[in-house]
């Protein structure tokens, strides 16, 4: 699993994504709480948070502008984010590693399953 998280920010895009198949030909998560939310790699080689009908497109809440990086975990630039009229770099924002995995497989109810 990775957290994607940023400091002072809360909103239904942030937290855990587990792994659950590959889209354009790059591992693609899934929001724990929110299954509508993804974090997968566009069809131009950026990472995106996006929602399920755009995903393995270049539409998304938030972009992460790099080609190289294997996983959105392994990444030295910043995110971005879409706020009204173009995107912003949110410097806070980081996606991480989860060091232990989550205590419940998919069938777990979200009530139970850890914070």
């Amino acid at each position: 699993s990775i957290i994607l998280e940023c400091m002072g920010l809360i909103n239904p895009v942030m937290g855990r994504y587990r792994y659950q198949r590959q889209v354009n030909d790059n591992p693609a998560w899934q929001h724990v709480e929110w299954p509508e939310k993804w974090i997968s790699r566009g069809d131009d080689g950026f990472w995106y948070v996006q929602k399920q009908s755009s995903l393995g497109s270049n539409k998304g809440f938030l972009v992460l502008k790099d080609e190289e990086s294997m996983a959105p975990t392994s990444s030295t630039k910043a995110w971005e984010g879409f706020f009204g009229s173009g995107w912003k770099k949110v410097p806070k924002l980081m996606c991480r590693e989860e060091s232990t995995p989550l205590p419940c497989d998919d069938a777990c109810p979200v009530a139970q399953r850890a914070p």
